[in-house]
């Protein structure tokens, strides 16, 4: 009579087993198949394999979701939703260390805080009469961020190129029966040397599009309206991100 090479039915079970935890602990195939977005070069250099990304829609407008996955120190949540003309995102890391709360609005404003309390902000100055653009700026705090777990984490995925094509793709820039208004609240600035100019044209040109963005997602046609609206609202705060750790360099 033929005989199972694996023998009694435990035996098959514990076989079984064994080549399912071999699979997602040595090799990690089996973990980062269900990932929504596979990591960059640069962020896989760091520890992070990829992203679980997902949108919910509630009374209040759509909430984008993010799983950032890797080693644990580079590990943990963001979200992201848009109150008015406030857009937010809550970062909890997963080694420890507090959740911050990021967020943004107007010509350049940006506040992170930890447990109600601000502990890093932009602050634009005046404008000029009839001008949009602030001339100046106050910033603080920023440079106490880069040692931040939460903080990373956020960084971490705002600087992950496939993460931000993914978005980008999710909430594309491309309508021009808008551009001349969008343009208009988001006027281009005369000039961009320096830190603050820098600052405020990397603004500026992030508001655009989004602006662009949002018009997109509302346009006729347009599927998903609010998963557009919540990917184009976390690529704004992703970016501006990036335009206030640049304060700090």
């Amino acid at each position: 009579m033929h005989r199972n090479h694996l023998g009694s039915p435990r035996s098959r079970s514990s076989a079984l087993l064994g080549l399912i935890a071999s699979v997602m602990i040595g090799t990690g195939a089996f973990a980062d198949a269900t990932l929504d977005v596979e990591s960059s070069a640069t962020s896989a250099a760091v520890g992070i394999k990829g992203f679980e990304v997902s949108d919910k829609s509630t009374a209040e407008g759509s909430v984008w979701f993010c799983q950032v996955v890797g080693s644990r120190k580079n590990s943990g949540s963001i979200t992201v939703q848009t109150d008015g003309s406030r857009t937010t995102a809550r970062i909890v890391p997963a080694a420890g260390g507090s959740t911050i709360e990021i967020g943004v609005w107007g010509m350049g404003n940006f506040e992170v805080k930890r447990d109600g309390v601000v502990i890093a902000s932009v602050r634009p100055g005046p404008t000029a009469p009839g001008e949009t653009i602030p001339i100046l700026g106050l910033w603080e705090g920023l440079e106490g961020l880069r040692t931040d777990p939460a903080w990373g984490v956020a960084l971490a995925a705002a600087n992950d190129s496939k993460l931000m094509d993914h978005l980008r793709a999710s909430a594309p820039v491309a309508a021009p029966s808008c551009e001349d208004a969008c343009r208009s609240a988001w006027p281009t600035p005369d000039d961009c040397i320096g830190p603050w100019d820098s600052y405020v044209c990397r603004i500026v040109q992030a508001n655009y599009d989004f602006c662009r963005r949002n018009c997109k997602c509302d346009s006729p046609g347009s599927t998903g309206s609010q998963a557009c609206k919540s990917a184009a609202a976390a690529i704004l705060i992703l970016e501006e991100l990036n335009c206030a750790a640049a304060l700090a360099l």
